[in-house]
């Protein structure tokens, strides 16, 4: 008897401590045979947010000149341009962002998902000096007046070699230069006060500034 109650503790101790693997999820992912891109899951929803841990990705590739290419952190796989083919992806997901395209028609042909919660992206902000004595600092196409304390990224369109755009305010001095014309992405932390954005060649008449609370 007491050997009997010693096995059945050893088999419930061994179940307890060996869990089974997590089993993979499948999803269906999809481009071709048109300019048409997709990842769903078994239910046939657009996947835009997964948890971690495994899946089975089924990829239908069905043009031979489109092909789908998934990257992320830890993965990055993708099927050949010029083949049409089926292929079963076993992958691993962790928290993070990831993206699937089309290489040849990447800005067309797109699409994107989270994994967990990771932390949000930076609030993009478009900065525009030039050609003429003009210059901008907008968001979705409105001109920024005030703004919350926060991480940003600003597109910065610097348009003629005779301005240029710089940036000042608390913990913040940045500038393109002058003689030349160029795009640039700043990633900045804004913090509460006053900023100033003004071309120094003419410093007094292109100028414009905003507020940070």
């Amino acid at each position: 008897m007491r050997h009997r109650l010693l096995t059945a503790a050893v088999c419930v101790f061994a179940s307890l401590a060996s869990p089974a693997a997590a089993q993979a999820e499948d999803l269906f992912a999809t481009v071709g045979p048109g300019f048409t891109i997709s990842l769903r899951n078994a239910q046939g929803q657009t996947v835009t947010q997964l948890d971690p841990g495994p899946y089975r990705i089924v990829v239908r590739d069905l043009s031979d000149f489109h092909n789908f290419h998934l990257s992320g952190p830890g993965v990055d796989l993708a099927t050949d341009v010029g083949t049409v083919e089926t292929v079963t992806w076993e992958v691993t997901f962790v928290e993070g962002r990831y993206t699937f395209l089309c290489d040849p028609h990447a800005t067309q042909m797109r699409g994107a998902f989270t994994v967990g919660n990771p932390p949000s992206l930076p609030v993009r902000l478009v900065a525009t000096v030039g050609p003429r004595n003009t210059i901008t600092l907008t968001r979705n196409g409105a001109r920024v007046r005030t703004l919350g304390a926060g991480a940003y990224v600003i597109v910065v369109r610097d348009r003629s070699r005779r301005h240029n755009f710089h940036l000042t305010g608390p913990g913040v001095n940045r500038r393109t230069a002058v003689g030349r014309t160029d795009t640039v992405a700043w990633n900045v932390t804004l913090g509460a006060g006053t900023f100033r954005y003004v071309s120094d060649p003419q410093a007094k008449r292109v100028r414009g500034s905003f507020v940070v609370r």
